[in-house]
């Protein structure tokens, strides 16, 4: 599989003094092994004589060799796109940093809220595959939105309890970063999909979009009719970004079309949120369209992954969907035979008679062949036969 991460692309992430270190140092332990004499290393790479001594002696290191080596530690410096434990742990928390995450601004560590349960089976996976220390905690966040109606501010307060799990380790943090999450506050800067996870294989897209869809989906109401209501995905950007923030939600669009799942185009909402810096921010977002079929084939494709609860309620949504459908089976057989006939020539009447049908399929039978009209869930007959 295509490893995705390299030396030199995490260098290049460090600032230019820090680089040349980093490079300057891996030039002196090369001629370390041909060349005994320190002060003759040092006059060769230009560096002070203290401070080769001191890389020779191991007894510092330049910040990029240290988070290399932390790395290496972890067994992700050869990070490939596979489905070993470690890529799989490592997509996990990337799809949750695009989510309900947050990669310090100076990437001292990750910070990912949700669920207590949830939180805690990652933390786990995290010290077992990685061997970097977590901890999960809980308690009540606190916090006000102001909202712009026009030239009306209102303040809305915000409480509710939430886990967070915190990992404080620079090297994670930035091995995240310079494969493709932002760092900060997400709504005050542009960010896109890395051209890596676009054209990974479909179950590195199927797993990105289980954890991040687990995290930020809102799952729909069943409606009147056993009917599944409107499922919807968005984010806030501020209002010079709104344009980047489109092109994201279409990456995420074309995802979901790799697995037959249809969404509508982005909208954006007219209401405005106004930032603590001033900054004026709103939501865009896209529907998924609300036909069974195609809920029932996202349902299908991509499992809401660290979202116990939500998965739940979920499940409870399809069984109860799938039960109401399944009323109407006997219908579904009864349209295949009438199609069947009436490729033979046979018209509504007389397949009634043939077929010796009770009187209501008379009119569903005309409507069924000559108005291209189906029995109800017809279309979601597979996943009802293969629930």
């Amino acid at each position: 599989m295509c490893q995705i991460l390299s030396r030199a692309i995490f260098f290049d992430s460090f600032s230019q003094i820090q680089k040349e270190q980093a490079i300057k140092y891996l030039e002196a332990k090369k001629l370390f092994e041909r060349i005994s004499n320190k002060s003759e290393i040092s006059r060769l790479i230009k560096v002070p004589n203290r401070t080769v001594q001191e890389w020779l002696n191991n007894t510092k290191k330049p910040i990029a060799i240290r988070q290399w080596e932390k790395l290496e530690q972890m067994n992700l410096v050869k990070l490939c796109i596979g489905h070993n434990n470690q890529f799989k742990l490592f997509i996990d928390l990337f799809a949750f940093l695009f989510g309900d995450g947050h990669l310090m601004k100076n990437l001292g560590g990750i910070q990912l809220c949700g669920n207590v349960n949830d939180l805690e089976k990652l933390k786990t996976k995290i010290e077992m595959l990685f061997g970097v220390p977590a901890k999960v905690t809980f308690g009540k966040q606190v916090g006000s939105i102001k909202k712009l109606r026009g030239n009306k501010l209102t303040e809305v307060e915000v409480n509710g309890y939430c886990g967070n799990l915190w990992v404080n380790s620079s090297a994670l943090a930035r091995l995240f970063y310079v494969l493709g999450v932002p760092k900060g506050d997400k709504v005050e800067q542009a960010f896109e999909l890395p051209a890596w996870l676009m054209c990974s294989p479909e179950f590195v897209k199927k797993r990105f979009l289980g954890v991040l869809f687990g995290n930020e989906l809102s799952l729909p109401k069943i409606r009147a009719k056993n009917a599944f209501g409107t499922i919807m995905f968005g984010m806030h950007k501020i209002e010079g970004y709104k344009s980047e923030l489109i092109l994201f939600l279409n990456q995420l669009r074309v995802l979901l079309k790799e697995f037959d799942v249809n969404t509508t185009k982005p909208q954006s909402e007219k209401v405005t949120c106004l930032k603590k810096s001033g900054a004026k921010s709103g939501k865009s977002y896209f529907l998924f369209k609300t036909n069974a079929k195609n809920i029932l084939t996202f349902y299908n494709a991509i499992p809401l992954l660290y979202a116990s609860l939500k998965q739940n309620k979920f499940d409870k949504m399809v069984k109860q969907i799938i039960n109401a459908a399944k009323q109407y089976s006997k219908d579904w057989e009864i349209y295949d035979k009438a199609i069947e006939l009436h490729l033979t020539g046979l018209g509504h009447t007389k397949i009634f008679r043939v077929m010796n049908l009770p009187k209501k399929y008379l009119y569903r039978l005309n409507a069924w062949i000559y108005y291209g009209n189906k029995p109800r869930f017809y279309d979601i007959r597979d996943f009802v036969e293969n629930y």
